[in-house]
């Protein structure tokens, strides 16, 4: 019993001296596209609303990573809705938050760049206002992405990826992003 506890102990010291913290912000230019109820009407959306994105991951190997994902909106963005065939001017959206949970496997393609996917379940909330009305959803569904990182040294990152953060068949709406950012391993 004594061996097994201090091999179950090596092994997790020879893991934890391998995994490594980090942290990512970036910028992240967003499309969103629904179909359905829109303000109390049968409409289509279209919007390209921005955000603001933290990640913070725990790499439990070289090859992969758990991630921790937060995103907010920068503000309102110009809709484009579309009842029966008559476009409906002066509306806005807004991405009010998403949040996400990702396992991220991931290859060296090169001694400084990588290639990663993430895949993972998040919620998102957007709100949308039409001459003083508004309107608000939010949902949760699977989410994934794919991406590449490129390490200036054994700390800081350059990092771009495009997500799928919201899938259209299961909630009604598309929100998906390209996402420009840095990381920093801690």
């Amino acid at each position: 019993m004594k061996r097994l506890a201090l091999s179950l102990t090596m092994a997790m010291v020879a893991i934890s001296v391998q995994a490594q913290t980090y942290a990512e912000i970036g910028y992240v230019s967003m499309s969103y596209e629904k179909q359905g109820s829109v303000l109390g009407y049968n409409a289509s959306v279209d919007a390209s609303p921005t955000a603001v994105r933290g990640i913070f991951g725990y790499e439990v190997n070289p090859n992969l990573s758990v991630e921790g994902l937060f995103t907010s909106g920068l503000g309102n963005a110009n809709a484009s809705i579309v009842v029966g065939s008559t476009a409906v001017p002066g509306a806005t959206l807004k991405v009010d938050a998403i949040y996400g949970l990702y396992v991220k496997p991931k290859t060296m393609l090169t001694p400084n760049l990588e290639g990663f996917f993430r895949i993972g379940y998040a919620n998102a909330s957007a709100s949308s206002t039409y001459q003083g009305k508004s309107s608000s959803s939010s949902g949760s569904t699977p989410s994934a992405g794919l991406g590449l990182s490129y390490t200036f040294d054994n700390k800081m990152s350059a990092n771009l990826d495009y997500m799928i953060y919201h899938d259209k068949d299961s909630v009604g709406a598309k929100l998906s992003g390209f996402a420009i950012g840095l990381g920093y391993k801690f």
